[in-house]
């Protein structure tokens, strides 16, 4: 447990913790256990499994019959999947072994069998999959209009385009290039280029566990547009700020940059080389210059009322 020993509450017990200082309705690490079982679908394989085997297991020599182990069940539903579970009652193996068809309910129930609920020591017995309902695929996004964001390069007066020489690249890079820009061409976040004044070449960065990441050499066109002086917050005056509340909040927007588009005029001036062709960003791509500043004020856009 993170709070001091002095500071806790000796009224209030945990079993996950086997300690005192809150209850297990308010355990956090309990709660993100549970989240990360529900994500890993692991509760329609053990549904599965057990629908194949009917007859119930005679317990193992000197182990505790089933009778004799305590079941909870835990009613989740699916828009408080990182929501605290709402513990309702306990029943007999004999009647926690019905099991819902999959799919029946908005809701579901999750069975845990333990005489204590730790998650290395729980078995899952029955609950229906959960659909999740977050985006999956680039193409899914919708992206936000270009009345409300948008951005802009902003080019300097007296600076004239640059068109980098093609570079070449081994084969299992330019592998990787296409299949990515395949990807992002079928997502709507490229497309193809045909009266571009500025080129670029792509710049393939090993990630650390020995893939690929394609990223594109903007240095020509970031050094003709202006610095864009929109204050961005401070990450240590941000987690400081959060001393002294029980919860903290971490939102992640899916593919947040990509969610932008650029001007249209702007467009064309990403361009960039391919050994299948030229295209450019209809979406804001990473290591365009001030993308960060653009996102930021979105975001504080969006959360006016709340910040």
């Amino acid at each position: 447990m993170a709070t001091p020993v002095e500071k806790r509450d000796p009224n209030k017990y945990c079993e996950f913790h086997s300690d005192t200082g809150h209850s297990m309705d308010e355990c956090m690490q309990l709660r993100k256990q549970i989240d990360e079982m529900i994500k890993a679908v692991k509760l329609s394989q053990f549904i599965k499994e057990l629908k194949q085997n009917d007859k119930p297991k005679a317990p193992k020599k000197g182990e505790a019959s089933g009778k004799d182990k305590p079941l909870t069940i835990l009613m989740i539903q699916p828009w408080e999947r990182v929501a605290k579970p709402r513990i309702t009652q306990s029943f007999s193996p004999e009647t926690a072994m019905s099991f819902p068809p999959l799919g029946e309910e908005d809701g579901g129930t999750v069975t845990l069998q333990s005489s204590r609920v730790i998650p290395m020591e729980c078995v899952m017995i029955s609950g229906p999959s959960i659909q999740s309902s977050a985006v999956n695929q680039p193409a899914d996004m919708t992206g936000v209009p270009r009345n409300i964001a948008k951005h802009r390069s902003n080019i300097r007066e007296g600076y004239s385009p640059v068109k980098q020489k093609k570079r070449g690249h081994a084969p299992e890079r330019n592998k990787v290039i296409q299949e990515e820009v395949e990807k992002l061409v079928d997502a709507g976040i490229m497309k193809e280029a045909h009266y571009y004044s500025w080129l670029s070449n792509p710049v393939m960065v090993k990630k650390y566990d020995g893939t690929w990441r394609m990223c594109v050499d903007f240095k020509d066109l970031n050094n003709a547009c202006p610095k864009d002086c929109y204050p961005l917050p401070e990450i240590d005056w941000k987690v400081e700020s959060l001393c002294g509340y029980p919860f903290k909040c971490f939102l992640d927007a899916y593919k947040g940059y990509h969610q932008i588009k650029m001007a249209k005029e702007d467009e064309e001036k990403t361009a960039f080389i391919t050994s299948q062709g030229i295209f450019c960003y209809s979406k804001m791509p990473f290591g365009l210059k001030n993308a960060g500043s653009t996102y930021q004020r979105l975001v504080d856009k969006a959360f006016q009322r709340q910040i």
